[in-house]
């Protein structure tokens, strides 16, 4: 009688215990000597024909400013594309600022076809990325 409430208590403690899910991860704010870190996350539906959806990405920008927040923030331009250069999605972001981190996030729903195994790039306006943006694979 007393092991199922001991295993039971051992449960419940270890539910307690552990951390809460986080329920979108975040892209990290770059290092002190880096000025910024640029993220992509893409969501995609694998289709009977063996293409895929891309149904959703989440380009996310976050840029360490040399000062304080600005009174305002400029918006921003981002676009994805597939590898080869093709335009999927574009949208203007405005982002927020706290301490001396602007961060500038959005959700674009291109809810294109692509074959399966495409790569997708996000590209952000004034930043020097050298077309070497953050990518995703796609199933």
């Amino acid at each position: 009688m007393r092991r199922p409430l001991i295993a039971l208590a051992v449960v419940a403690a270890a539910v307690v215990a552990a951390p809460p899910a986080s329920a979108k991860p975040q892209c990290s704010a770059p290092p002190a000597n880096v000025p910024w870190h640029s993220c992509l996350r893409a969501r995609d539906n694998v289709l009977d024909n063996g293409k895929v959806m891309l149904t959703r990405a989440t380009p996310v920008l976050v840029v360490r400013l040399t000062s304080a927040c600005p009174s305002h923030l400029a918006k921003r331009r981002v676009v994805v594309r597939t590898a080869g250069g093709k335009r999927l999605a574009k949208g203007k972001v405005a982002g927020t600022c706290h301490g001396s981190i602007a961060r500038f996030r959005t959700v674009l729903k291109p809810n294109v076809t692509l074959a399966s195994g495409t790569v997708i790039r996000s590209f952000w306006s004034g930043i020097p990325d050298k077309e070497e943006g953050p990518k995703v694979k796609l199933s």
